[in-house]
């Protein structure tokens, strides 16, 4: 098995991958090559996918026993990479146009007879060695079901073929980061709202998905269900925005605006909403009456991010500084802020605190 993932990895990283030490077990093997850095994910995926291309080819082993000046003469002293062999004779493992080793241990016949190889995982051990630990045979076989049970559960999750899977998970990743853009920017496609895609892959699901990713097989399905879940929240907080950024809306918080100095004030408590979210739902009630004074809470994870403007006609005409009126508000919660005469934010670092809480004081202070 060792000369198989060796000669793999040799073809995949290039000539300066010698083998540094092996062992096999019944569960696993190990394999210890020289590189310089760790392996990415495509690569190991390479090296497999390259090794099990010779197990299927099914090659014949030469196995000879020869002097050790005629063997070392014939093939130099790369026969020796798997360790020193003693005696005057040594016992050469050949695998005809892959790999030639002098090797004491226990051979198969055939590259066939290896069975399917997975490599499990690849990890640097010391400075210039990276250890690639693998199953083949018997041991292959649980990594096999185990492979089975993540394609089924993708195929679960889709409600689609095993065929098109690949297309899918590509495509959810693609609107997953689309949807996120338009959280920022506020520009939506509708395209990006539902997942339709029919393109239909034949090579190795597993593999290709992983190398997609940059992820272990193990993982897929964990990270693909949380594109999932991130992309159903981002289209839900797409809709919320919609809506508070719709003309109704902002004609329906100004109907319900409180009267200050024949001007209108709106205090109103928000959740989860971005900085850029509060910014624009400000502007847009300033666009649609330029009377009107806003004074905007959203509550996030962290504590409260508190963000007022003064329309055209209040900053010309009311003697307001209205970020140092937020500093004042936002200090009595133990909070900071500030700002210039027509724009004021600040932030309070209280998750207990209830949004009436500073609506009320909010209204207290201005309305007094």
């Amino acid at each position: 098995m060792a000369h198989i993932v060796k000669a793999a990895a040799q073809e995949i990283l290039g000539s300066h991958v010698n083998q540094a030490g092996a062992k096999k077990t019944l569960k696993s093997s190990h394999l210890d090559i020289t590189h310089y850095e760790q392996l990415t994910t495509e690569q190991i995926n390479a090296i497999e996918k390259r090794a099990n291309e010779i197990v299927d080819a099914g090659i014949d082993l030469n196995l000879r026993f020869m002097p050790r000046s005629e063997a070392e003469q014939e093939y130099g002293m790369e026969i020796y990479q798997g360790g020193a062999v003693p005696g005057t004779k040594v016992r050469i493992v050949e695998v005809p146009g892959v790999d030639v080793e002098a090797c004491g241990g226990t051979h198969l016949n055939n590259t066939a007879e290896t069975g399917h190889i997975n490599i499990i995982k690849s990890q640097k051990i010391q400075d210039g060695v990276v250890r690639l630990i693998f199953t083949a045979g018997k041991a292959s076989k649980q990594i096999e079901k185990r492979n089975k049970e993540i394609i089924n559960e993708l195929k679960s999750f889709f409600g689609i073929e095993k065929e098109r899977i690949v297309g899918r998970v590509k495509e959810l990743f693609q609107k997953w980061k689309n949807i996120n853009k338009a959280l920022s920017t506020g520009k939506i496609d509708e395209q990006d709202l539902t997942l339709n895609s029919t393109d239909t892959f034949k090579g190795d699901i597993l593999i290709d998905l992983s190398d997609f990713l940059n992820i272990p097989k193990e993982k897929l399905i964990t990270k693909v269900k949380q594109f999932y879940e991130e992309w159903q929240q981002g289209k839900e907080k797409l809709d919320l925005m919609k809506k508070l950024l719709s003309d109704e809306y902002v004609r329906e918080l100004l109907s319900e605006s409180r009267e200050f100095e024949d001007f209108k004030i709106i205090i109103e408590d928000f959740e989860d909403l971005s900085q850029e979210d509060l910014k624009n739902l400000n502007q847009n009630i300033l666009k649609e009456d330029e009377n009107a004074i806003t004074i905007l809470i959203n509550k996030t994870k962290k504590g409260y991010t508190v963000m007022g403007m003064l329309g055209p006609k209040a900053s010309k005409e009311l003697d307001i500084h209205l970020g140092n009126l937020i500093r004042e508000i936002l200090t009595h919660f133990g909070g900071k802020g500030g700002g210039s005469h027509e724009f004021g934010q600040g932030f309070i670092g209280k998750e207990d605190l209830e949004p009436d809480e500073i609506k009320n004081h909010i209204k207290k202070t201005i309305l007094k």
